[in-house]
């Protein structure tokens, strides 16, 4: 593993509604892109080709479901956290799999609604590769169990009690979701709580799948 310098540009738009945690979400600006730069350890095996364009006929799918894209190729930053039973998983445990990471928290409103149609998602795709990977943000484990149970959640779900992840990953309001490519890249962005289970997603997901 080595240290690396990436550049996180991304635009950000806020589509449906979200949570705010105590800051304010980016105003959408037609054309512009909102570039941080970040020092951040990515694994090596999921460090991908620097500087590669971005799959322009794959951007556009994506825009069209309402994912911000990056201009090139962007690796995911690697993260370790703990699962519901105590157990630390990375993200990097999920190489090879088409990874929808989700950042939520219990008493988001607009995450509650769309954790419905993820579950129906993940089950309808987990046997392709698809993973759902929903981090908590700042939430004991007990309250997080509790909604787990509630909702018979089956897909994996780990605990960001600090919010540390959330930072590096500017999710600034949740619901917020991230695509990554089974080469752990990240494909698209989205803020806000999404109908998962409508044809444009499926499709796009699908088609992710048999990249």
């Amino acid at each position: 593993m080595k240290k690396i310098y990436v550049i996180l540009s991304l635009l950000i738009m806020v589509i449906l509604p979200a949570c705010s945690k105590g800051t304010q979400a980016v105003e959408p600006v037609a054309e512009a892109v909102a570039e941080t730069v970040e020092k951040v350890e990515v694994a090596e095996e999921i460090k991908p080709e620097e500087n590669k364009p971005f799959d322009a006929e794959l951007a556009m799918k994506l825009n069209q479901a309402g994912f911000d894209v990056p201009k090139e190729t962007l690796p995911s930053i690697e993260f370790e956290l703990t699962n519901l039973e105590g157990i630390s998983e990375k993200l990097s445990d999920y190489k090879g799999k088409v990874v929808f990471l989700n950042f939520w928290a219990t008493w988001c409103g607009p995450c509650r609604s769309e954790m419905p149609a993820m579950e129906n998602v993940y089950n309808d795709l987990k046997d392709d590769g698809f993973v759902i990977l929903a981090v908590d943000l700042g939430e004991d484990s007990g309250t997080v169990q509790d909604f787990v149970d509630e909702f018979g959640l089956t897909f994996p779900v780990v605990l960001d009690q600090t919010n540390a992840v959330g930072t590096m990953y500017n999710a600034q309001s949740i619901p917020t979701t991230y695509l990554l490519s089974r080469e752990g890249n990240i494909l698209g962005r989205a803020v806000g709580a999404r109908p998962w289970e409508d044809e444009i997603y499926m499709n796009l997901f699908r088609e992710i799948l048999e990249m």
